[in-house]
């Protein structure tokens, strides 16, 4: 029982990192490729450790190869999920409500990405909610909202998308954080 606690150990530190990995795989290595040479390694070279090293050389030596793709298999799921996030920003932007028009145009008009609005908003909310803004700081029922990286550049872009010409945005009132 304890020598398989042992070995559990042992395959825990070789996945652990991939520097602890790769350290495993050159040991392994060189124990087996000059060990028959150099006399402190002869305990280590009975065929009853031997299959050690080897099972030591092949794990480690996969993990150490098999790394990299899995960095690059993460940063890809990574790119692809911020990508499919930032359409689904931009999708929700095209069907905005005119009262959310009037939130984002605060932003956009005086070119500010962070602005104060009141926590009970129902427009902020449903921003809030879609990822369009994100609340970074709230006192009471007054928070300061941010507008999202994708968002922002889109309504840089194409102001016309939240442009009320015929209903202009109303100006704030004392009584807003009433709302």
């Amino acid at each position: 029982m304890d020598a398989i606690s042992a070995l559990i150990k042992v395959l825990e530190k070789i996945f652990l990192s991939p520097r602890v990995a790769v350290t495993i795989f050159f040991v392994c290595l060189v124990v087996l490729l000059v060990g028959t040479h150099v006399a402190v390694f002869a305990p280590i070279l009975i065929p009853a450790r031997l299959i050690w090293l080897w099972i030591g050389l092949l794990l480690s030596g996969f993990y150490s190869l098999s790394f990299p793709a899995q960095w690059v298999w993460k940063k890809c799921l990574h790119a692809l999920f911020k990508h499919q996030n930032n359409q689904r920003e931009i999708s929700r932007i095209k069907s905005l409500t005119l009262d959310e028009k009037h939130i984002l145009q605060e932003f956009v008009e005086e070119h500010e990405r962070v602005v104060s609005w009141s926590m009970n908003r129902l427009e902020v909310a449903s921003l809030c909610h879609d990822g369009i803004l994100s609340p970074i700081q709230t006192h009471g029922t007054i928070g300061f909202f941010r507008v999202s990286d994708a968002a922002w550049d889109y309504l840089q872009k194409y102001k016309g998308l939240i442009a009320t010409p015929e209903n202009p945005r109303p100006k704030r009132t004392k009584n807003e954080w009433m709302i």
